[in-house]
């Protein structure tokens, strides 16, 4: 046994199956998000085309999820002040949570949300289902 718990407990094996997990979903979300699209076309036009509108465009999602993630963090922090979360660790949750909502019905992904940030501030869940905002 080692100072971090016995070799192969579960919460190491969800870590290392996590990674690959996240691999296979990400290559059926592309899989799904790019099938009919034809690449030769998209390409040439990618090669015409003015990077600045696409610039500015990638400038304003990024500030966009930015604040978001802000104001998600300001709300759990009214729910649980005594540790708020970093933006960098929300900010993959509150992601997580748009990919739910785009694949899964009912917006199944606030769901996931919640469970995830409840999840990383290591306390119940309701905390979160009951302040869930974004």
């Amino acid at each position: 046994m080692s100072a971090g718990g016995p070799r192969g407990s579960v919460p190491g094996r969800r870590r290392h199956l996590a990674a690959p997990l996240g691999v296979i979903i990400s290559v059926v979300a592309l899989y799904f998000a790019f099938r009919g699209v034809d690449v030769e076309a998209a390409l040439m036009r990618l090669q015409h085309a003015d990077p600045l509108p696409l610039i500015a465009i990638l400038g304003i999602i990024g500030a966009q999820l930015f604040l978001r993630t802000v104001r998600w963090r300001a709300l759990l922090a009214i729910a649980h002040p005594v540790r708020p979360l970093r933006v960098a660790t929300l900010l993959p949750i509150l992601l997580i949570g748009y990919l739910g909502n785009a694949v899964l019905p009912a917006r199944l992904g606030e769901l996931i949300r919640a469970f995830l940030a409840a999840r990383a501030e290591r306390h119940d869940s309701g905390v979160v289902f009951r302040h869930r905002g974004a």
